[in-house]
């Protein structure tokens, strides 16, 4: 049985005029005939009594509806194998009653909330085209209960389209409020549920709107963790197109700071299996745009997880503490995307927490016994490419936790970090500084034996204070471009690192290119990058100096360092300094377990390789070095502070 319920009600509450959304008086596609459609993209409806009898029809009739038939309450039985098709007219207040077994089939331009179906019936058409002035939902101002009603009847109908057989429901111009924060289960059970109370998308169904198409939240109190649109457990489900407009700014949040984490998502996907968010427009969201989870628990036998997510196209606006959230899930592809403003406060509202466009961020434990790590929450296998961010209030992507996370070709302003990912990548992005920030371009952050196997390699980074910041252990850094950057590469806590086929160039002075300064460095390999920069290409300073970091080594090799400034080792221990072209020289101070071996070193306006203050375990071996003939400078400079014993010389050519 096919059959459909719009109720109707109506007040005035919330003022369109009070959100800044301009309306375009676009209808569409324009695809129709303008004799049976106005030019607002409602029915030109004639209400013109017709002729036709239903109760005449004969099976197999193929009938076009000029004009309107009123049921006057009646059941009318039609016959099988029967057409109606809209051609201006109507059929209203009743019922069409059909066999099971009829074949019929009715134009989706002649249902309307006053016209009931049963039985067996499809659309004539694949695609459903919503007419807001045949069914019972109210735009603009409204009330709570109206805007409530709004979402049921919204929800109806799109289950409704769906079992006449439409896989498509189109919405043209329509600008109306839906209350998602009230608990309409009628069980026991009262709790709230967002992805219950939001209108739901059913599966193998697509929402296809215009440019001109706004959906609202209405405003939403307090805790409430609410979403306008859900997919819930559904598969082969799409949103495409129209605007979707959060209550950022006409909300009501708790009072005392108790807010951080208050608001509604525009669209939820909980256990979704393949859904399509494309060409989407996500604006005051005041909690953020897209939130995509799971149901269970990752180590649970009934974990039930989202899988096969795209979102593309879309544009995300001014939304209050997030843009997109991944907290479970896998296989989900973001890209062709403009994230903007995501987290900036407004007048009526501050950033909330977070303040990344996109963050991934799963829940994850330690057993208090064992150590090993619980993942309640898991995400894996994400692609993150080809979009745009820029005006982010903390940065543009961040990943907490994750499996194979890639965030690869996309231009943005702001930090890219991570915590805890393995096998991920953030490669062949651009990201451009507005100015020079204190955060690095890229934060790669984190420590423990969950964090292996990530890269950062192909970027391009302009004009950031710190390009990026490489901590723990086992990233591969190569093929980097970093352009005017005060520290290219800063490294704090280090270790089994390869950092190779990077450039730095600068043109800014005071630019230096790699730098470890009060921190550990173990088993990094620095090797095959240039450097064009107007300070020190290297830079360590109270490098390996805390107990038990003796034996660490920094291996540095077959590099161009064409920089205004000398490698400086200050007050640093395990070096391996090899087979290099230097520019200006060496210089160490109170250095330890260094060996410069192999180098062409010219030094046009300084020492050659200078030793100054007490250095220990120093070999310098087969090194072709130039230096100024005139004045003071020497090819290899020794201050008697330090032992000619802790100093090996052998096979060094000094011109």
């Amino acid at each position: 049985m096919n059959s459909l319920v719009v109720t109707s009600c109506q007040n005035e509450g919330i003022n369109l005029e009070d959100q800044n959304v301009g309306i375009s008086d676009e209808n569409g596609t324009g695809e129709e005939n303008s004799d049976i459609f106005n030019p607002d993209g409602t029915l030109n409806i004639n209400t013109e009594p017709s002729a036709i009898n239903l109760n005449e029809v004969q099976s197999g009739d193929d009938i076009a509806i000029e004009g309107r038939i009123d049921l006057n309450g009646q059941n009318v039985v039609l016959p099988s194998n029967v057409t109606l098709r809209y051609n201006g007219g109507e059929i209203i207040n009743g019922t069409l009653d059909l066999s099971n077994e009829s074949q019929s089939v009715v134009d989706g331009n002649l249902l309307n909330s006053s016209l009931n179906i049963r039985g067996n019936i499809r659309l004539l058409q694949d695609v459903f085209t919503f007419r807001p002035n045949r069914w019972n939902i109210v735009q603009g101002d409204v009330d709570h209960a109206t805007a409530l009603q709004n979402t049921l009847n919204l929800e109806q109908l799109f289950l409704y389209a769906k079992g006449l057989g439409a896989h498509t429901f189109a919405m043209k111009k329509f600008d109306a409020y839906f209350e998602v924060a009230t608990v309409t289960s009628t069980t026991s059970n009262q709790n709230f549920y967002p992805q219950k109370e939001a209108i739901n998308i059913p599966s193998d169904f697509t929402l296809k709107m215009s440019d001109n198409t706004i959906l609202r939240t209405f405003p939403t109190e307090g805790h409430i963790s609410a979403a306008l649109l859900a997919f819930d457990n559904v598969e082969n489900s799409a949103i495409k197109g129209g605007v979707l407009y959060g209550e950022r700014d006409i909300r009501t949040y708790s009072p005392n700071d108790d807010n951080a984490e208050e608001g509604t998502y525009l669209v939820m996907i909980k256990a979704g299996k393949n859904v399509t968010l494309d060409g989407v427009t996500f604006t005051k969201g005041s909690k953020g745009g897209v939130d995509i989870n799971s149901y269970g628990f990752y180590f649970n036998s009934n974990y039930n997880p989202t899988d096969g997510v795209t979102i593309q196209n879309c544009t995300f606006d001014e939304n209050r503490a997030i843009a997109l959230a991944i907290t479970d899930g896998r296989n989900i592809t973001v890209q062709n995307n403009s994230f903007e403003n995501t987290a900036q406060p407004t007048s009526n509202s501050d950033g909330g927490v977070v303040g990344y466009a996109i963050d991934i961020e799963p829940i994850r434990t330690r057993d208090n016994v064992t150590g090993e790590i619980i993942w309640w929450q898991y995400v894996e296998n994400v692609i993150i490419q080809n979009n745009t961010e820029y005006n982010s209030r903390e940065g543009s992507f961040t990943i907490y936790a994750g499996n194979n996370i890639q965030i690869d070709n996309n231009d943005v302003q702001n930090t890219v970090s991570w915590s805890y990912p393995f096998n991920s990548k953030v490669i062949n992005n651009t990201f451009t500084a507005v100015s020079n920030p204190i955060k690095p371009a890229i934060i790669a952050g984190g420590s423990g034996d969950s964090v292996f196997n990530n890269e950062i390699s192909g970027n391009t980074i302009n004009n950031y204070g710190t390009g990026i910041s490489a901590n723990h252990r086992d990233i591969v850094i190569s093929n980097n471009t970093l352009n005017n950057c005060i520290t290219g590469i800063q490294f704090k806590n280090s270790a089994d690192m390869q950092v190779f086929n990077n450039t730095f160039q600068a043109t800014t002075s005071g630019c230096r290119g790699i730098m470890g300064h009060l921190a550990t460095m173990n088993n990094i390999e620095i090797y095959n990058n240039v450097f064009n920069i107007t300070s020190n290409a290297l830079y360590f300073v109270q490098l390996n100096k805390a107990a038990g970091e003796e034996n660490n080594m920094v291996y540095v090799h077959d590099n161009n360092f064409d920089s205004a400034g000398p490698p400086i080792f200050s007050n640093s221990n395990g070096i391996n300094l090899q087979d290099n072209m230097i520019g200006n020289g060496v210089q160490l101070t109170n250095a330890s377990n260094v060996t410069i071996s192999g180098n062409i070193i010219d030094a046009n306006s300084s020492n050659g390789i200078s030793l100054t203050n007490a250095n220990y375990g120093i070999q310098i071996i087969n090194n072709d070095i130039n230096y100024p003939q005139s004045g003071n400078y020497q090819c290899i400079y020794i201050q008697n502070t330090t032992s000619t014993n802790e100093v090996s010389q052998v096979g060094n050519s000094c011109n």
